[in-house]
């Protein structure tokens, strides 16, 4: 991996930086589009979703009571705290479908439990990405 200079000529390196981002995440847009339908259990993905057209913000997270807070032995009311903001959080990933790249202009689209999302943010393709590739390898 390139090594930049961070001491000097900012810009170019910073311009440099997001256009290899680009790449990467219209790379995982492409994976996700040959591998998504071999997924069947996305309900373990944890990803907000911002929708292009209208900034519509949806978090995707799965209240898994085996994990929660985990680590916080001997601390109840901590532990009942975050256990109580996950469990309000949850908002399990049943269905992704219907993804849709646009070749012209690299957008990406796609359904998530039945909602349609479009243009989404290229944050949110890699966490899909690297959900897809962990269950492949699996």
């Amino acid at each position: 991996m390139k090594e930049y200079k961070l001491e000097h000529d900012f810009q170019n390196n910073y311009y440099e930086v997001l256009y290899n981002a680009s790449k990467i995440a219209s790379n995982a847009k492409k994976y996700i589009m040959n591998n998504y339908k071999s997924i069947t259990d996305w309900s373990e993905l944890s990803v907000t979703v911002i929708d292009g057209r209208d900034g519509n913000t949806v978090e995707f997270y799965n209240f898994d009571t085996c994990s929660a807070a985990g680590g916080f032995i001997g601390y109840e009311p901590l532990k009942n705290t975050l256990n109580k903001w996950r469990k309000e959080k949850h908002n399990p990933i049943v269905s992704l479908t219907d993804c849709c790249l646009d070749k012209f202009d690299d957008d990406f689209s796609l359904t998530i439990n039945g909602i349609e999302f479009y243009w989404i943010d290229d944050e949110a393709v890699i966490e899909i990405a690297n959900y897809i590739e962990r269950h492949i390898k699996h």
